[in-house]
């Protein structure tokens, strides 16, 4: 197995971005594909979805489902995503799957794990008590749970910010959508065009003055439960600490990554599937609920 979590201090004169040894696998994927090309092998697809090793301990890649825009249930055992044109549940210990939407696109779990929050020509909730859907606002896409439970983000024109019943909406930012906040909820992350309009780059929203700091050029992505770090995509899987402000790679192939609500694992979309991985180390919060 090959370390790909190899660490390196950020030389002030080199990018912000590594990926350690895996570089050398990437070059010699390529170099491979070229004599499989040159010698009239065109159908093999080298595996960039591989396991690795950190600290000597083997950590695993496993695809789950077809589907794409998984969302983590709060206990970690379950994700909610979008196949078919509809919102599906998947169990990940009875590996059972349930359809609660038979149209919709990007689920959002809701922090008590009582609602579902979806896209659908507006912004919808379904609640699993009653197993009813309802409509929160008749525009917008990308909804994004607030910590509390009780206010969703989502995109229309720009980012808002509404009550669930519905009572109160606000603009929070002109341009962009929504993606994950912090867990105290001081903070969202955002994506965007950059100035040129050429790539997307990913940005803090503060709550508190509504400023957006920008952070890394990629694309979906989420905070990690202790709030020290940022999973995202850009060509693959990263990590960003938003203590070293130095980003990590951890997979060749990859987008939209959502870190687990307990740490340990990390969902992302490839090659049409739901994939699931160990993350290199658990970002847990403290008991009393504060930023470790």
């Amino acid at each position: 197995m090959t370390d790909i979590f190899e660490k390196q201090d950020r030389d002030p004169g080199q990018s912000d971005r590594s990926f350690g040894s895996l570089s050398k696998i990437r070059i010699s994927a390529t170099i491979f594909c070229l004599v499989l090309t040159l010698t009239g092998c065109t159908k093999y697809h080298p595996p960039l979805l591989i396991s690795y090793t950190q600290d000597g301990q083997e950590i695993s890649i496993k695809k789950l489902t077809e589907g794409s825009s998984p969302s983590w249930s709060p206990d970690g055992k379950k994700i909610a995503f979008q196949e078919y044109g509809g919102i599906w549940i998947l169990d990940l210990e009875t590996e059972t799957r349930d359809q609660i939407a038979t149209e919709g696109t990007n689920p959002a779990w809701s922090q008590d794990g009582n609602r579902i929050a979806y896209a659908n020509q507006g912004i919808w909730i379904w609640d699993k008590g009653s197993n009813k859907h309802t409509r929160l606002n008749k525009e917008g896409d990308h909804p994004c749970w607030f910590p509390e439970g009780d206010q969703l983000a989502f995109s229309q024109n720009g980012i808002w910010l509404a009550d669930i019943n519905g009572s109160k909406k606000r603009r929070l930012f002109d341009e962009g959508i929504p993606l994950s906040f912090a867990p105290d909820g001081a903070s969202l992350l955002i994506e965007m065009m950059n100035k040129e309009n050429v790539y997307f780059i990913l940005s803090i929203l503060k709550l508190s003055n509504l400023e957006a700091k920008y952070l890394v050029e990629g694309t979906k992505g989420s905070f990690a439960p202790d709030g020290y770090s940022i999973v995202y995509s850009m060509d693959g899987i990263w990590i960003y600490s938003l203590i070293k402000k130095l980003s990590t790679g951890i997979i060749l192939d990859g987008y939209d990554p959502k870190w687990s609500p307990v740490g340990d694992r990390i969902l992302f979309n490839a090659r049409g599937g739901i994939w699931i991985i160990d993350a290199p180390y658990k970002a847990i919060r403290s008991s009393k609920g504060s930023i470790r």
